[in-house]
């Protein structure tokens, strides 16, 4: 839900936006919307200097799959789909993380917190973060734009998922 409202922004302020999400994902629709489906089974064809890439595809966010080892599928892809915007001209590649990247404490969390994850998620999400940013730092270029979510709420997000569960 949050790729959604990222998308209606970028578009109200003209911005030309490109997002892969996961095939079930209410998102706006449009030709600038590819499914997870779509993008580890096809040759992405990426229209050059696009100003934003989001990404909010990543295979196994549910607590049911945090462990399953098809978190590592996402290491790559993302790799690949990173290194393709580099080579379009976008201006920036959204990528977000996750509170799961950081290690487990009693302590109030902030960005500085120590990074330590403690399931296959968080290590996979903190293992893509490691290597954008070296793709980043040798092809000499600012593209990332990494966000480390917590427990977001608001329009548009699942019912099923916790806040909604029990505001509801």
């Amino acid at each position: 839900f949050i790729a959604s409202h990222l998308i209606k922004f970028f578009k109200e302020k003209k911005y030309e936006v490109v997002s892969v999400n996961r095939q079930y994902s209410k998102i706006i629709d449009g030709p600038e919307v590819i499914t997870y489906e779509n993008f580890i089974n096809a040759d992405l064809n990426i229209d050059k200097n696009k100003n934003f890439f989001i990404h909010t595809a990543w295979h196994g966010v549910c607590g049911k799959e945090r462990n399953a080892t098809h978190q590592f599928e996402n290491i790559p892809l993302t790799a690949k789909l990173f290194q393709k915007c580099l080579n379009c001209g976008f201006e920036k590649f959204v990528f977000f993380g996750s509170q799961a990247e950081y290690k487990n404490t009693k302590e109030i969390m902030h960005e500085g917190s120590i990074i330590g994850p403690s399931s296959l998620y968080g290590i996979a999400k903190n293992a893509v973060f490691n290597i954008l940013s070296e793709i980043e730092r040798a092809k000499n270029k600012k593209l990332l734009l990494h966000m480390r979510l917590f427990d977001g709420y608001g329009p548009g997000d699942k019912p099923h998922w916790g806040l909604p569960t029990v505001i509801n």
